[in-house]
């Protein structure tokens, strides 16, 4: 069986210029294509090679921002349990 490289260097013409991708293997054994931003050859091959040596052919995901909905946030405000009413009936107001 052959071995696998650890990329593959192609480029893509997108009608105004030449730009380089690289192929990598994830994990799983998945095929996955990422740009270099460069446009040259040369100089797509060292920033590939600067990546393979720092071990991040394939880029970290960030984590996504939690997003709540007005329902999830409000979603206790008037029950017992919620701050704003025990400080309201704690100063003496009725809420009605």
């Amino acid at each position: 069986m052959r071995a696998k490289e650890p990329f593959t260097l192609t480029k893509r013409n997108t009608g105004k210029r030449v730009v380089y991708y690289y192929f990598v293997y994830d994990e799983i054994g998945r095929r996955r294509k990422f740009s270099t931003g460069c446009t040259t050859k040369t100089q797509a091959l060292a920033h590939v090679m600067a990546l393979f040596k720092r071990n991040a052919l394939i880029p970290v995901k960030q984590e996504p921002i939690v997003v709540l909905t007005f329902g999830e946030y409000a979603k206790d405000w008037w029950t017992p349990g919620c701050d704003y009413v025990k400080d309201e009936s704690g100063r003496g107001r009725d809420l009605t």
